[in-house]
């Protein structure tokens, strides 16, 4: 599709990224989906390995796959993980087409509110213990044990995929 031309834009990267999350099992970190995207895009080294001006070490398609990536997460398709794992949202499950310029205008949208302050900023709120909620913690490993015997095999697969690449593993 784009072998052998210029880099795409971080707007026609939108869809590769998500369908890459897609394919690989819903996560991966942001060596994972990079290759996914060359891959499915069949992109030429030519193409992959342009390096990104500045002092940045990132080559200009990380550079726009990385804006790829905050574009849907701010549209909600897609969250990251303090590990940099990026994985599909229940919205981003859902998704089975996507207009990357309605995405792009979301974002703008979603700018253009909280530079205007029309955003409200979310506060945490402390939970107090209360003996409800100490029943509730009580009974955790029952309830994740029923959970996790009551999922089907591929949804415990991509668990432990998430799971093993929250722990740092790549190529799960």
């Amino acid at each position: 599709m784009f072998a052998g031309m210029s880099v795409p834009t971080h707007i026609e990267l939108l869809r590769p990224t998500l369908d890459a999350l897609h394919r690989l099992g819903g996560s991966a970190n942001i060596i994972e989906l990079r290759d996914q995207v060359i891959e499915d895009l069949s992109l030429s080294p030519e193409v992959t390995e342009q390096p990104h001006p500045g002092k940045s070490n990132w080559t200009e398609l990380e550079y726009r796959l990385a804006w790829s990536r905050t574009y849907l997460k701010i549209y909600g398709a897609i969250t990251n993980s303090s590990r940099a794992v990026w994985s599909l949202t229940p919205k981003g499950h859902e998704m089975t087409t996507l207009d990357p310029q309605a995405v792009a205008r979301f974002v703008r949208e979603q700018s253009r509110r909280e530079r205007e302050g029309k955003v409200g900023s979310e506060e945490a709120h402390d939970a107090q213990t209360t003996p409800e909620a100490e029943a509730e913690t009580a009974s955790w490993r029952e309830t994740l044990m029923n959970t996790l015997l009551a999922m089907p095999p591929d949804a415990f697969e991509r668990l432990c995929q998430r799971l093993l690449r929250e722990s740092g593993f790549i190529q799960v």
